[in-house]
């Protein structure tokens, strides 16, 4: 709505000063001297006059919608009130109604107490487990470095010799 008034109050503005510039240019015409600048003037004049009649044609478009808008918004108004009546009536006839209402929204409280305490825990545990995480290869022993393997070398068994 806001909107539609500062673009209707802005075209306002442009056919002002379009108004101005027709009022100077008639003016000026009338104060020419030859053809061909009474022509160049009258030729910037209709130009003007087509600005002109485009600009009151916008407005009168913000115009509609400006009233189209508000009573959008009266009949709104008018069914929020109804509504609000309605339920009015129906807490007052109606006390359990009421009573309902008030233990969902306790309920509704609580709950949302609960959500954050669990969320806050949640955080705190997530912040711990990065830390433990960080430092566990900090903690981890070295691992010793393996030694080459040296070949073991098989002692040679002599033979013996037999006597035939």
């Amino acid at each position: 709505m806001e909107s539609v008034q500062r673009l209707k109050t802005a075209a306002q503005e442009r056919l002002n000063l379009e108004l101005q510039n027709k009022e100077q240019i008639e003016s000026e015409i009338d104060f020419a001297d030859n053809s061909d600048e009474k022509q160049g003037l009258e030729y910037r004049l209709n130009s003007i006059l087509s600005t002109i009649d485009e600009i009151k044609n916008e407005i009168k478009q913000r115009a509609s919608m400006e009233k189209k808008f508000s009573q959008a918004v009266a009949e709104i108004e008018k069914k929020k009130n109804s509504v609000t009546k309605t339920i009015k009536k129906n807490v007052e006839s109606k006390p359990e109604l009421a009573k309902l209402a008030k233990t969902a929204q306790e309920k509704l409280s609580s709950a949302s107490k609960k959500f954050e305490s669990a969320k806050k825990r949640e955080l705190s545990v997530s912040t711990r487990l990065s830390k433990i995480k960080s430092s566990i290869p900090k903690a981890k022993p070295k691992k010793k470095v393996a030694k080459p393997k040296t070949r073991k070398v098989k002692a040679k068994t002599k033979k013996k010799k037999t006597r035939r």
